[in-house]
């Protein structure tokens, strides 16, 4: 017959355990998984994909959230793109990054609100045969990417200026939609 005191140490072990495990759910569910919860109020959920997505067409506009992995901090985003160009963009690549079927040129956003600092934006820049990322702050303001090289910088920086009236509009429809607290 086992110990008395082992068993209590087990039974107390398991249960420190399980408390832990109860206060990570609840940290995750109320930081994480809630805010973004809170942005489909308005959306319905695509029943099509993987992991659920909520999509509202309006204004002109086609809006995504992709909700975060169950326990995961880092998943999820806001996605937003002209409904005029929802289905512009080939995501078939060759090796070199470029991609193999023609684009008709446009930018969609995507955002990805954070735990306890700003909202992450990029941008996606499609010209005919590549696409390059953007990045910008909640003003719609330029911001280099220090993970980009110099000459991608650049090329990012010349895209940011030719489509900076797309890009400010995704943004204040994304506003519009989600509120200033993206």
């Amino acid at each position: 017959m086992p110990d008395k005191h082992i068993v209590k140490r087990i039974m107390y072990i398991f249960l420190a355990a399980l408390a832990i495990f109860a206060m990570v759910n609840l940290f995750w569910y109320q930081f994480k998984y809630k805010p973004y919860k809170e942005k489909t109020i308005k959306m319905h959920l695509n029943e099509d994909s993987e992991r659920p997505r909520y999509i509202l067409n309006d204004n002109g506009y086609v809006y995504t959230v992709k909700m975060p992995g169950y326990l995961s901090f880092e998943s999820g985003y806001l996605y937003v793109v002209s409904e005029s160009h929802q289905d512009s963009a080939s995501f078939v690549a060759d090796a070199d990054g470029n991609l193999t079927e023609l684009n008709i040129p446009h930018v969609d956003m995507f955002i990805w609100p954070q735990l306890f600092s700003a909202a992450q934006y990029r941008v996606t820049a499609y010209e005919e045969t590549t696409s390059s990322w953007i990045i910008i702050n909640s003003n719609g303001d330029y911001v280099a990417d220090d993970s980009q090289s110099e000459a991608e910088q650049a090329k990012a920086k010349k895209l940011y200026e030719k489509y900076i009236q797309e890009i400010r509009e995704l943004l204040d429809a994304a506003v519009k939609l989600w509120g200033n607290s993206i």
